[in-house]
């Protein structure tokens, strides 16, 4: 119902960008939801340890995008074979810069992520 709510206001004003924006909101709205009614009913679940994880994850991923926007625009080009080298090199670096601030703020879930994929190979 929001999300409905939200595209009819929006989708007039910006058009596709505003659907996006009107399921975006709506989703995360829905997430805060979901998250808060796991802490009444699951025993031991923190709201806190996850929204703490969590903005650590998007101070990680604003730096990249801003990273990958600033890279993107001095390599390659917009068509052909520039426009893939552009691709790759943003995107391969945006991974590096993304991990490498999941590292140095410590997040908890690259620690489980990492003992997943090493019992995996062993």
């Amino acid at each position: 119902m929001i999300n409905i709510v939200l595209a009819v206001v929006l989708v007039d004003r910006y058009g596709v960008l505003g659907l996006a924006a009107s399921f975006a909101i709506a989703y995360a709205l829905a997430s805060i939801w979901a998250l808060q009614v796991m802490s009444y009913r699951v025993p031991g679940f923190s709201v806190r340890v996850v929204a703490a994880g969590v903005w650590k994850m998007a101070l990680a991923a604003v730096v990249m995008a801003e990273a990958m926007w600033l890279l993107a625009d001095r390599v390659g080009g917009n068509t052909g074979v520039g426009a893939l080298l552009r691709v790759a090199f943003a995107g391969t670096a945006g991974i590096a810069i993304y991990l490498g601030l999941l590292v140095v703020l410590r997040v908890p879930e690259l620690h489980e992520l990492r003992t997943r994929i090493s019992s995996r190979f062993t």
